[in-house]
């Protein structure tokens, strides 16, 4: 198998909230789509395309999908932003109504700092970067 890109797409109920969280209060860039379409991608400093967002219930239109079910589900992924001031991306996103986990802490056993939070939808993110001496 030969790898020529890797790409994060999050299956989505609500799209327009998603496209409203990922421009508005990340500040991504849309790369391609618009709001209101079933799939739209981003871009941030540079990375094109550094997410997407998909409706979920299009997936269906795959023959032999099945949803797994239920609204709860256990974090099975983390999407993570590799950032070089978490402290500062994270007074930053607050100011903008972001609501997270905790706060930025060290995570020595992990080799970094990092601090925790969801998008509309639920999914896990992580804004972390190197340990500082």
């Amino acid at each position: 198998m030969n790898i020529e890109n890797v790409g994060v797409r999050l299956l989505v109920n609500d799209v327009e909230k998603c496209f409203d969280f990922y421009t508005n209060v990340m500040g991504y860039k849309v790369f391609y789509g618009k709001r209101g379409d079933v799939y739209v991608s981003f871009t941030a400093d540079g990375i094109t395309p550094c997410l997407a967002i998909f409706k979920k219930e299009n997936n269906a239109m795959y023959a032999g999908y099945q949803d797994l079910g239920g609204h709860l589900k256990s974090d099975s992924t983390t999407y993570c932003f590799q950032c070089d001031d978490v402290d500062a991306d994270y007074e930053a996103l607050k100011k903008k109504g972001v609501h997270f986990i905790g706060e930025p802490r060290n995570m020595a056993e992990w080799y970094m700092r990092c601090v925790w939070f969801r998008d509309p939808e639920g999914n896990l993110i992580e804004l972390s970067g190197a340990l500082k001496e």
